[in-house]
């Protein structure tokens, strides 16, 4: 029975925290842990995205400079 128990126990203990992980603690079974933060309000799920927002902007910043700087050189070799 004992080793029944731990199991259940361990099987909880990582889906809580794979919850926890991927949402945040104020998004996290709807918000019930929200309080734990600290502040009261509750972190949106659409914030975790903005990092991703911020390196698409940074690839596509990239590629263009990329295009630019060869049609300069492209440019340059035709004078």
């Amino acid at each position: 029975m004992g080793k029944l128990f731990a199991i259940v126990f361990i099987v909880l203990a990582i889906w809580v925290g794979l919850e926890i992980y991927s949402q945040g603690i104020g998004g996290a079974f709807g918000g019930l842990l929200s309080g734990l933060r600290g502040d009261t309000e509750a972190t949106p799920a659409a914030s975790a995205r903005a990092p991703l927002d911020n390196v698409r902007d940074k690839v596509t910043r990239d590629h263009d400079e990329g295009w630019a700087r060869r049609e300069r050189m492209m440019g340059e070799g035709e004078r």
